[in-house]
């Protein structure tokens, strides 16, 4: 009540109170102050403020009861605040938990009507077993046994219906939704987009859109997103390819190359295994391999244990692992 300003109405049973009443206040000798026990100046009384007031606009014997602009055509009336409260101004009442009105009726949090549904427009719904919202004639939205049953027709590019889980269509400005068995099989289109897929699940996955396109399965899938694309078969083999790059690999064969670098490189398992770049070149083998950077060489032959380096200045040569070996550094003479 503090919190409500000493100008406030719910201040006129106080000596706290600085508004003018309606009618003329008694003569201030006449006044008895005991507040918050008893307070009177005609026509204010106040017991045990703020339980039992009396004032030219309101009287209370709060929680029990209270009348609000009770000289009015309209009083507003309460009983058990904040329970019961009949406002006759504004036509809004209620009983927890039902609310109603002129043009409203609510059981919270279950049943909700609002306007006129079935001559106009407005809402009429006993959740979960049916609602009912309707705009205009012949524009409407119906529930039985949410989300068992729907029948919409909001207009000509808004409507649709399902009996879940077997079926359902729907339709909303050039977009389309239909699904079977759900969450099973689904389908989907908007056209102003050019895109579109489906799905049954667990089988497969399609999307597409205008350069893009999605397809998901076991075992093949592909993806193209403009100048990239993907494609799989498991396990037999991947390959990818963008403007830049590109790559294959299988479980025997992979290659790839970098375009923008100039670089690729392949594999056959476990037999060989090539790498080349503007400044490299690598081959490896099960008898051997050979490697190159820049001005440096080397290279490795398995069988006769021997291999060997070379650079511009010094190299060495192996045979026979440790037994034969030839080595030269041309800046030590």
């Amino acid at each position: 009540m503090l919190g409500g300003g000493c100008a406030s109405s719910q201040m006129k049973g106080t000596p706290f109170y600085t508004g003018e009443y309606d009618v003329r206040q008694g003569p201030v000798e006449d006044r008895v102050n005991l507040w918050p026990l008893l307070y009177y100046r005609d026509p204010a009384l106040s017991v045990l403020w703020p339980i039992m007031e009396l004032t030219d606009d309101h009287f209370a014997i709060r929680p029990l009861m209270s009348i609000y602009d009770r000289k009015a055509e309209d009083p507003v009336y309460n009983v058990l605040w904040p329970i019961a409260r009949f406002d006759t101004r504004h036509d809004k009442h209620r009983i927890f938990p039902f609310f109603w009105g002129d043009d409203y009726f609510v059981g919270f949090p279950l049943y909700w009507h609002f306007d006129s549904p079935w001559t106009g427009s407005g809402y009429d719904g006993l959740l979960p077993l049916w609602s009912y919202n309707r705009r205009r004639k012949g524009s409407y939205n119906t529930h039985v046994l949410w989300p068992v049953f729907n029948r919409k027709h909001w207009s000509d590019n808004d409507s649709g219906w399902r009996v879940w889980p077997l079926a359902g269509s729907y339709n909303n400005r050039g977009a389309r939704y239909r699904f079977a068995a759900w969450p099973l099989g689904h389908q989907w289109s908007e056209a102003d987009a050019g895109s579109g897929g489906s799905c049954v699940f667990p089988l497969y996955f399609q999307n597409s859109e205008k350069e893009n396109s999605l397809f998901l399965s076991v075992p093949y899938s592909k993806s193209i997103q403009g100048e990239t694309s993907w494609e799989t078969v498991l396990p037999l083999y991947h390959r990818r390819k963008s403007p830049k790059t590109k790559g294959f690999y299988s479980l025997l064969y992979s290659s790839g190359e970098n375009r923008e670098k100039d670089e690729s490189w392949n594999l056959t398992v476990p037999l060989w295994y090539s790498k080349r770049s503007p400044t490299e070149r690598l081959v490896a083998t099960l008898a051997g391999g050979y490697w190159r950077e820049g001005s440096d060489k080397s290279w490795l032959v398995a069988p006769l244990l021997a291999g060997g380096r070379a650079g511009d200045a010094s190299g060495d040569v192996w045979v026979g692992g440790p037994l034969a070996h030839v080595g030269w550094d041309h800046e030590y003479g």
